[in-house]
């Protein structure tokens, strides 16, 4: 498993390698969690006792752009690996799965922040995919506090 430090030097790397020295480089992270006990009952009334994994997280850097898209590269062993998305479109038809969740939190943050979003980013993690210990949780986590970042957003209420 890569530590935390190694996870931010292969994002910072990915980052560079993909889209060059990014002014202004922010980075956003968020660990992965464990439920002990109560695994899908919260949204049935039921109880939860999570755990955070302060050790395994999903880290985003960033920078903003001015070419009106979203460029988007992760470390994940997926295929394709890279993504480019045009900000304020709605089609998703040619979205890789794993970048829709990337995508959703950006029109998220473009709607709850009154703010159009034109960043390149780079994803890392070292959460195993379907593990059970929320990857795609910590991926859009981690997502959005990039944006908050970017942005310079802190009028976003982190309980609603």
């Amino acid at each position: 498993m890569k530590s935390l430090s190694s996870n931010r030097s292969t994002c910072v790397d990915l980052f560079t390698s993909t889209f060059g020295e990014g002014p202004g480089l922010k980075a956003g992270y968020a660990p992965g969690r464990v439920n002990l006990i109560g695994e899908h009952t919260d949204y049935n009334n039921g109880y939860v006792f999570p755990m955070a994994l302060d050790s395994m997280g999903t880290l985003a850097v960033g920078a903003t752009t001015e070419k009106g898209e979203i460029g988007i590269v992760t470390s994940a062993d997926v295929t394709p690996n890279s993504f480019q998305y045009k900000s304020g479109s709605t089609e998703l038809d040619d979205v890789p799965q794993w970048a829709r969740y990337v995508v959703g939190v950006v029109k998220c943050f473009e709607e709850v922040a009154n703010q159009k979003v034109s960043v390149d980013m780079a994803l890392s993690s070292n959460l195993p995919m379907g593990a059970g210990l929320s990857s795609s949780a910590s991926l859009e986590v981690a997502v959005f506090s990039l944006l908050e970042e970017l942005y310079n957003v802190t009028n976003i209420s982190k309980i609603d």
